[in-house]
């Protein structure tokens, strides 16, 4: 009986011992687990809104500048937190989370070889640009600075052939202010300041 008895008791620390090991593995699995947005992730060019508050859609051929110049160029799907299932944030700022990073945008004129560029954490970004008719391209980089890819292909979208008016009456405008949302970036090489979180802008060759 007392054989018996060791046998039992043999087996029961066997158990419990591979159910502490087993907890202490998924404890492992699930801090290791990044967390954050989930889902499918879009990026649009949604509209463009002046310091004189007009709004344009995007499918709007010609947007009227604000009166200092420039162009709040507005971006989504939005929800509460930026943009749908995925966490605006700064360069190097996003730990462990996967759908996570910022946006860039760049402006290329007809004719030209210069670019405007803005890297941003908002939705909404300010770029000041002269009249003129553009290639707008927006893309999610990461917080590395890589381009996010979903199922193998950049997140990213254009339009193409928006002509850019200035605007006909500025009569005590108060010039460009109001550009200050989402920053603002240089051409061709020219540092600018860009993003709601401080982000540098970049000028140089638009990313395909």
């Amino acid at each position: 009986m007392q054989v018996e008895r060791r046998r039992r008791y043999r087996w029961l620390g066997v158990l419990l011992g591979a159910a502490l090991l087993q907890g202490c593995g998924g404890d492992d699995d699930s801090a290791s687990t990044p967390v954050g947005p989930t889902g499918p992730v879009t990026l649009t060019i949604e509209g463009f809104l002046n310091d004189q508050g007009q709004q344009f859609d995007r499918d709007d051929s010609r947007i009227t500048l604000s009166c200092g110049g420039g162009i709040h160029v507005q971006l989504g799907p939005r929800d509460s937190g930026g943009l749908v299932n995925w966490l605006l944030r700064p360069p190097a700022t996003c730990g462990s989370f996967r759908q996570c990073g910022y946006i860039a945008l760049s402006l290329t004129e007809a004719g030209s070889k210069n670019d405007v560029v803005v890297n941003a954490a908002t939705t909404t970004i300010a770029v000041p640009i002269a009249p003129g008719r553009y290639q707008i391209d927006v893309r999610l980089l990461t917080d590395t600075g890589e381009p996010f890819l979903q199922e193998q292909e950049p997140v990213f979208d254009r339009l193409e052939q928006i002509e850019f008016i200035p605007a006909d009456d500025c009569t005590g405008t108060g010039g460009t202010g109001g550009m200050g949302t989402g920053g603002s970036a240089g051409a061709s090489g020219e540092a600018g300041a860009a993003g709601e979180a401080g982000m540098a802008g970049a000028g140089g060759q638009a990313q395909g």
